[in-house]
């Protein structure tokens, strides 16, 4: 009974985690793409940063429904339009408002990365852009405590990783100079 409900319940947590990770890496590869497209479409004709910026958030706006509505599906949860529309109904204003200020951090930042197309290097813009990786661990180190009674093993890695990245786009900066 328990030993057989446990197994379960374990082999579901790894099909779902093999899932999750197929989805990450996939969404990685297809959201890689993003400097890949703004990048050749300014290269094709020349075009204002600011006209790619409203281009790249209108294809966002165009594909957020399917896509919340298609993460549904994948891992449960929303799975209809209504449902959405529900949902969204039933939040808080302080939860709409740090969801919305949670997009709104990332607008600023592609602005940012746009902005600086005629003076660094793409992959160095990127790269940098990137970082929100390195903001979230110190973010969930101090103020989330997500690493509080962790083993030691996992604070070391994430120190390891709190210096490999920026050291990673410091020599991705310095190969490019």
């Amino acid at each position: 009974g328990k030993q057989a409900a446990a197994a379960d319940s374990s082999a579901r947590r790894g099909s779902d985690f093999r899932l999750g990770m197929m989805v990450a890496v996939g969404g990685g590869c297809i959201g890689g793409l993003w400097t890949v497209l703004s990048t050749l479409a300014s290269r094709v004709h020349a075009t204002d940063p600011l006209v790619l910026l409203f281009y790249f958030h209108l294809g966002e706006l165009l594909f957020i429904v399917p896509v919340v509505i298609a993460y549904g599906h994948l891992f449960g949860g929303v799975t209809t339009v209504r449902q959405l529309a529900g949902m969204m109904r039933s939040l808080t204003r302080k939860q709409m408002v740090c969801a919305a200020s949670a997009g709104s951090a990332i607008a600023i930042g592609y602005l940012c990365y746009f902005a600086t197309e005629s003076s660094i290097p793409r992959s160095v813009a990127y790269a940098f852009g990137c970082t929100s990786g390195v903001t979230s661990m110190i973010w969930g180190l101090f103020y989330f405590k997500e690493y509080a009674g962790a083993p030691r093993h996992k604070k070391a890695l994430l120190l390891l990783a709190l210096l490999l990245y920026p050291s990673a786009i410091s020599l991705i900066a310095r190969s490019m100079a």
